[in-house]
């Protein structure tokens, strides 16, 4: 793989990863700790490439309906920087799962969110490798 396209690959699953920092909220009190600003770093790995940057994400997490959630993000890699967006649904507790889209870079792929308190730990997985999130308030 061109390292231009292993760099796509990592800004589209990093803006992945932004995505899902941001927008997750919760209905009746336990979910509606999701809603709003959240930080914070991880790291994302190209598929086959077989290459792993850190990341530095900000998210932003609106309720859309009683369960589900819209996210909107922008992460920051020493090669580049990259927006994403992703809707989520509650599907217990205070776990989320959906899906992420990065259009710059076409690519999709899931994400699953876990909130505790004013952390949550976020994993995305596409064909075009994954990454793993924690963020706060």
């Amino acid at each position: 793989m061109s390292r231009r396209k292993t760099r796509c690959h990592l800004y589209a699953l990093v803006v992945g990863a932004g995505m899902a920092f941001g927008s997750i909220a919760v209905v009746a009190g336990v979910s509606s700790s999701l809603v709003g600003s959240w930080s914070g770093d991880g790291a994302v790995m190209v598929g086959g490439a077989g290459i792993k940057e850190t990341a530095r994400c900000k998210a932003n997490y609106q309720q859309v309906s009683t369960s589900t959630y819209r996210l909107e993000a922008i992460c920051a890699t020493p090669s580049g920087r990259a927006t994403q967006t992703a809707t989520l649904r509650l599907v217990a507790g205070t776990t989320y799962q959906g899906n992420f889209h990065n259009p710059d870079y076409n690519v999709t792929g899931t994400i699953k969110v876990i909130v505790d308190g004013d952390r949550q730990t976020v994993w995305l997985t596409s064909d075009a490798g994954n990454g793993q999130f924690e963020l706060r308030r």
